[in-house]
């Protein structure tokens, strides 16, 4: 295991070598034969249309710089651990972009980021001096003491008007993370990002050459204040929200349509009760693998299962007879389940999606965003959930749950995993959990949010809150409590695993040049673990990350075995991590039926005989063996 984040770089030559396989020569690029390839279509001459800035090219340098740390479980801090699929990872959010990149390349569906708007006032970390290492740089800004180790979790340098390089400063720390931001979705994927007059220019002009032009969506304009200030010569009232896809065209359309009208009952409470029979083959919302047959009732609808019910993996192997109140007879209900459109829902009731024809009559969102919520309104929402009364409030300009809510609604997609990494005070996190208890989905969030230090006059530490990281965590916790106390919400998912950025449990190999520093490194690496007291469940969560298997993964110990099952990619692995390996494990392993094994190099206790002899087992075994 090399132990480093996924290459942007070499991802990107992978990509070239599918389109272009002739320009490589002894795996380089041959840009004499790439210029012959594509004719006129290269522009040689230095005068040309793009955005420049001080140290682009220093930012690329360290965008693709991989990162070598990792994630650590913090079970204490987080809520339903083991039960919940909901991310919070506290840290730095290049750093934890750039860990992500193997886990959930591809696999976001909407990012939403409210970064600093570059006022002036703001506080960010960027990296100024890209020259040197990323050890001097961390103890230049006070990260690490002269000894290595750790003092706190970056540093914040305002970005005053007066620096010579205000723009470009932004600049450098937008460019990389909006990179690898565009790595983590989806085909059909979209990306949300507010900003204000400040920098809104240069944004569009950044995201144009990351998402490419063709893939800006819209520009939306929200009023963020009822009473604007009159004070200015303008009386501002509006923020934008830029909006790109991944692939623009495969975004059909944004719309905010009711539940009523994105997904529609199929029960009337005021219509006679009807038998109808219901085919295998549709979807259940409900986590079981058998509905006996009764009456089952819920607040807006009962209905009768005359038949038992039996599902595998959500799917509904057998036809079953019910009786309901109908709004429709058996031949529409035959064209719902051919069409893949109904479902049982989570409290046994069944609904239906739309259909293709019925989604072309939706309305799409408009680019003027009016009653969307105010910012005076996420300022009361922080103030009634932390009980605080105070003018100030505990967090500045905090967005309101509405605007977050309505944005995620958009993308018409209540199955999905919604990103955050500049999370603030936690409304992506809240909008998303308030939002599956109205209409049953299961959206899932990753928020990032660095632990940045709360002034010491501030509302928040005078609260005993030391972190936006802490306030944003809290936040989670008592607006999940909230709506757990909602009696219709019984089923929604509040919970979120806590993660925390550190530097890795392996030590590194370090290139030396002569053999006195080789033969030290080769005695350290004896035991690459760089402390024996390390929490094995700390190595297992970065192995699993190290390897592309995504933070929910289901975790299993038999004895000292671990299984570890991605079931988002249907793979699985098997991990040993302590006692010591002998023949009757190797054999339990290779009767196990995982075709991934990772053991740690020092339970075979250095006899290199018996771990050759469980390598070339597990090759006859078509067992990928890889030992740590």
């Amino acid at each position: 295991m090399d132990g480093k984040s996924l290459s942007i770089t070499e991802e990107r030559i992978k990509e070239l070598k599918k389109i272009f396989p002739e320009v490589f020569s002894e795996n380089r690029v041959d840009f004499d034969r790439l210029r012959n390839i594509l004719g006129d279509n290269v522009k040689d001459k230095d005068e040309r249309y793009n955005l420049s800035w001080a140290g682009k090219s220093d930012a690329y340098r360290i965008l693709q710089q991989p990162s070598f740390a990792t994630l650590i479980p913090q079970k204490e801090e987080s809520v339903d651990f083991d039960k919940t699929d909901n991310i919070f990872i506290e840290g730095e959010n290049l750093e934890v972009l750039k860990i992500l990149q193997r886990s959930y390349f591809n696999k976001i569906k909407m990012i939403y980021i409210d970064p600093p708007y570059n006022t002036g006032k703001d506080s960010f970390i960027y990296p100024d001096k890209f020259s040197e290492t990323k050890k001097d740089y961390q103890q230049r800004i006070g990260v690490k003491d002269e000894e290595g180790k750790l003092l706190k979790e970056g540093e914040f340098n305002l970005n005053s008007k007066e620096n010579g390089q205000y723009h470009s400063n932004w600049l450098n720390m937008m460019m990389p993370r909006l990179f690898l931001a565009k790595n983590l979705l989806k085909n059909d994927g979209v990306i949300f990002v507010s900003i204000d007059d400040n920098e809104v220019h240069n944004l569009k002009l950044l995201m144009n050459e990351i998402f490419g032009e063709e893939n800006f969506i819209v520009q939306l304009n929200w009023k963020k204040k009822k009473q604007p200030s009159f004070l200015s010569s303008v009386a501002s009232v509006v923020e934008y929200i830029l909006v790109y896809g991944r692939n623009a065209e495969n975004i059909k359309k944004l719309s905010i349509e009711t539940l009523e009208d994105s997904n529609k009952p199929i029960i009337n409470a005021s219509n006679n009760e009807t038998e109808r029979t219901i085919l295998k083959g549709i979807r259940c919302k409900k986590d079981v693998n058998f509905i006996a047959k009764g009456s089952y009732r819920n607040r807006t609808m009962s209905i009768t299962y005359l038949d038992d019910v039996y599902i595998k993996d959500g799917i509904v192997q057998n036809d079953f007879r019910c009786m309901a109140k109908f709004r429709t007879g058996q031949d529409e209900i035959n064209k719902f389940c051919s069409k893949g459109v109904l479902f049982i829902t989570r409290n046994l009731g069944l609904r239906r999606d739309l259909l293709e024809e019925e989604k072309d009559g939706q309305k799409s969102i408009t680019n003027l965003l009016l009653d969307w919520g105010h910012n005076q309104d996420g300022s009361n929402e922080l103030k009634l959930i932390f009980d605080i009364d105070n003018e100030m409030g505990i967090f500045d300009n905090p967005k309101p749950v509405l605007l977050i809510s309505n944005i995620i609604k958009s993308i018409m997609n209540d199955n999905c995993i919604i990103l955050d990494f500049f999370a603030g005070s936690g409304t992506t996190g809240h909008a998303l959990m308030k939002l599956n208890s109205e209409d049953e989905g299961t959206r899932k969030f990753i928020l990032v949010q660095l632990p940045e230090i709360c002034k010491d006059d501030s509302v928040a530490k005078k609260n005993g809150y030391n972190t936006i990281a802490e306030i944003c965590k809290e936040r989670l916790r008592r607006a999940g409590k909230k709506i757990k106390e909602d009696i219709t919400a019984q089923n929604v998912d509040t919970g979120f695993k806590v993660f925390e950025l550190q530097e890795s449990n392996f030590k590194q190999w370090k290139e030396v040049d002569n053999e006195k520093d080789l033969s030290e490194q080769l005695e350290m690496f004896v035991d690459d673990i760089k402390d024996k007291n390390i929490n094995e469940i700390n190595i297992l969560y970065e192995i699993i990350i190290k390897h592309g298997y995504n933070l929910n993964s289901t975790i299993e110990k038999r004895e000292n075995l671990y299984f570890v099952s991605d079931k988002s990619d249907n793979k699985q692995m098997l991990a040993c991590l302590n006692g010591e390996i002998n023949k009757e494990l190797i054999s339990q392993i290779t009767q196990s039926g995982v075709k991934n094994i990772v053991v740690l190099d020092r339970l075979f206790k250095g006899n290199d005989c018996l771990k050759t002899n469980m390598y070339l087992e597990m090759k006859d075994n078509d067992i990928n063996f890889e030992c740590i």
